[in-house]
Parts: structure tokens; C-alpha cells; sequence
């Protein structure tokens, strides 16, 4: 439904309300706004269900931050064992060519 309807909508509503029109007309009216009514109380539902989804979405992002930070620890850790081990070969190295001699 356009604006426009809308307005026209809300024009009718405004002269059933003065008694200004034909009974049909009325009835019209009323069916449209128990439709406008349901159209809204669906939206309200649809809101609160997508404020649902925004709430978990949070969370979610929330442990996936959490999940980073410790994957960047993980990865923290291993370069200094990497680092470790690169200096335990070299010291192997040392040590494999000191029984060469």
C-alpha cells in the first residue's frame, strides 16, 4: 500500500468519523484498519524477533573476540617455541660438528 493509499485511507477514516459517508464505505474502512492493525501487530512481532537475533548475534561476536584473542596467544606461544627450537638445533649443530672434529 502506497502513502498515498494511506492518506486516502486515513481521509476516509476521518469522514466515517463525521458520519459523512455510506455505510459500505464505513465497513470498507473498518476492514481496512482491522488489516492496517494486524499489519502492524505482525511488524511489532517481526521487530521483536529480529532485536532477538541482533542480541544473539552479539553474544556470538562476543565469543568469537574471545576465540581471536585466544587464537593470537596460541600463535604467540608458538613462535617462541619455534624460536626455542631453532635455537636447540643450532645448539645441536654446534654440538654434532664439535664430535666431528
Amino acid at each position: 500500500m502506497t502513502n498515498d493509499e494511506k492518506r486516502e485511507i486515513l481521509e476516509l477514516m476521518r469522514q466515517v468519523v463525521k458520519e459523512e459517508v455510506p455505510p459500505i464505505v464505513r465497513e470498507i474502512v473498518r476492514e481496512e484498519t482491522a488489516d492496517l492493525r494486524a499489519d502492524v501487530a505482525t511488524l511489532k512481532t517481526d521487530v521483536a524477533g529480529l532485536k532477538t537475533d541482533v542480541a544473539t548475534l552479539k553474544t556470538d561476536v562476543a565469543g568469537l573476540k574471545t576465540d581471536v584473542a585466544a587464537l593470537k596467544t596460541d600463535v604467540a606461544g608458538l613462535k617462541t617455541d619455534v624460536a626455542a627450537l631453532k635455537t636447540d638445533v643450532a645448539g645441536l649443530k654446534t654440538d654434532v660438528a664439535a664430535l666431528k672434529t
